[in-house]
């Protein structure tokens, strides 16, 4: 059977949670025995239980933390969100290069982890996995599934000097047991989370050396065929957190087995003649996690730089079964609830994105050019997926959608052209043009003035208007069904627009004259103008906010 975590047996806690069990875990203090990190001795002693599966790693550390010296009054790092005041910090600061460890307790979250990381190169601190439970399988013939609430505050970026990146990372260990008569192999594979430079995840670093090597979960896959020449897929879309000081925490969901078959594919491109051992899930051992900030110094850490990465309720689980096998199909590696447009970068017109089958993807279109990319071919395969043009044409393939791809474009001169069958909504303002050639239209929702639309060889036309780029469209008519458990994000600009929710959630920036009919899990309204007709069930909260023209609002319970 092919990975999905959610199709997959009942799952095992491979390691204790820690927002559970609490801080008094052991503090790496500098020293290495061989290849072995020490630690300190002491513990913090902040609670009465101890906790063997995580601890605290540093590395180049400006000092390193003193567990049994915590600063319990850090009323600087208060946050109501966590209980105010945490329960302890710890800090090592030396010029403009610092590390710190911050714990809160709430009632919400349990323990929370606040790891920050400023200036310097590699100046990092990291919530780290020390022993698994007994008895719980690590092979990845189990669907191995890792899950946290985390978000990014204190972003205090200095320009191009330096970077900062946060990220989830994982160990992975290739044939520990000589199963095979191949080299052994150890990979740390990371998911980067967000950086300063305002990347959402990374371009760089898909090491796939044979003996050891970095393995970076981006939007693009890099690796190295066999005559030695690297290659950059853009095929993936993976989620990432808001770079932001976020008043929530986002829910963080990352498919390990999807992870490492992404890793296993470069491997199998690179050295054929190993593919089939490498294909081998139950030769394959997650032997560890890191969770937190890493820094790299390309020039001046004067003014400095820092960012936090804040995690509770952190799992990394297994599946009873040993029923999983490695697939080659691209999957949703990384999801994040509510987080940012990921952006994915292409060489050439030859690139075709493939959007993942198992999940949602919204993705920015861009180019290492800046100007050579004219088309962009993209394979549309998720639930409700959406698209930011970023100003460049795209041939979209919606034969293999769920449910709606929605359609941003950036400077709205783009040219669409669309394929397949499925539903999309074109949303903003757009004056390029539009042709449609889906085989069986389904819907059609235009939000916003259209330019040049024209149709398919079966005479079925869009429902946009033409108008010139130096005049206003003529609104038209927009009527959207949200469906079941789908939070849709609209910005329309036409009158008279009738949106139907099927207990979804909605998100509404602006709208002139809007009907809100069905059943909706939760509404936020914004910028709202006209007479805005709400005649809806609501099981979750409403909001609107900023509403110049004169609601009229029916709302039942759902």
């Amino acid at each position: 059977m092919s990975n999905n975590a959610s199709t997959s047996s009942p799952s095992e806690l491979l390691y204790d949670d820690p927002s559970i069990s609490g801080p008094d875990m052991a503090f790496n203090n500098g020293q290495v025995d061989g290849y072995t990190e020490e630690f300190d001795s002491s513990l913090p002693n902040l609670t009465s239980n101890t906790d063997p599966d995580w601890d605290i790693t540093q590395w180049t550390a400006p000092g390193y933390f003193d567990p049994t010296n915590p600063d319990t009054n850090d009323t600087a790092d208060s946050d109501p969100l966590l209980n105010g005041v945490p329960i302890a910090k710890w800090s090592a600061v030396s010029g403009n290069v610092s590390s710190g460890l911050a714990v809160y307790k709430s009632s919400q979250y349990g323990y929370t982890y606040a790891l920050t990381q400023a200036g310097g190169s590699n100046t990092d601190v990291f919530l780290q996995t020390k022993e698994q439970n007994a008895g719980v399988a690590n092979t990845f013939d189990h669907q191995l599934t890792f899950s946290a609430n985390e978000r990014i505050t204190n972003v205090e970026p200095n320009g191009d000097n330096t970077t900062w990146f946060c990220y989830n990372a994982f160990t992975f260990a290739f044939n520990l047991s000589g199963k095979y008569s191949v080299p052994a192999a150890s990979y740390f594979a990371q998911a980067v989370m967000a950086d300063n430079r305002g990347q959402e995840t990374a371009d760089s670093g898909n090491g796939t050396s044979l003996s050891t090597g970095v393995f970076n979960v981006s939007n693009n896959d890099t690796y190295q065929d066999t005559s030695g020449a690297w290659h950059i897929d853009a095929i993936d879309a993976v989620d990432s957190l808001p770079l932001e000081d976020d008043t929530s925490f986002h829910q963080v969901t990352i498919n390990l087995n999807a992870m490492l078959d992404s890793l296993i594919s470069a491997l199998s491109l690179k050295y054929p003649q190993y593919a089939t051992y490498y294909q081998d899930l139950s030769d394959w051992t997650l032997t560890g996690s890191y969770i937190g900030p890493e820094g790299v110094s390309s020039g001046s850490t004067d003014p400095s730089y820092s960012a936090t990465m804040e995690v509770n309720d952190i799992k990394i689980t297994s599946g009873d079964s040993a029923d999983q096998s490695y697939s080659a199909a691209n999957q949703k590696i990384v999801q994040v609830s509510d987080g940012q447009a990921s952006t994915i970068k292409v060489y050439n017109e030859s690139s075709v994105i493939h959007l993942p089958s198992d999940g949602s993807s919204d993705i920015i279109l861009s180019s290492y050019s800046g100007s050579g990319v004219k088309t962009i071919t993209v394979d549309a395969e998720g639930t409700d997926d959406t698209i930011n043009l970023n100003g460049y044409n795209a041939i979209i393939d919606l034969s293999n959608i769920n449910g709606y791809l929605t359609i941003t474009p950036s400077s709205g001169y783009e040219n669409i052209t669309l394929n397949g069958t499925g539903a999309v909504n074109i949303s903003g303002s757009f004056n390029g043009s539009i042709t449609d050639n889906r085989t069986d239209k389904g819907d059609f929702v235009q939000s916003g003035g259209t330019a040049n639309s024209s149709t398919g060889t079966d005479g079925n036309s869009t429902s946009s208007t033409s108008s010139s780029s130096n005049t206003s469209s003529t609104p038209t008519v927009t009527d959207i069904t949200i469906q079941r458990d789908v939070t849709q994000y609209l910005s329309p600009t036409t009158d008279s627009s009738t949106i139907l929710s099927l207990d979804g959630g909605l998100n509404l920036d602006g709208g002139n004259n809007v009907t809100m009919v069905g059943s909706y899990k939760y509404f936020n309204l914004f910028g709202l103008t006209g007479d805005t007709q709400i005649a809806s069930a609501l099981s979750g909260t409403g909001t609107i906010a900023e509403a110049s023209g004169t609601p009229g609002i029916t709302l039942s319970s759902s």
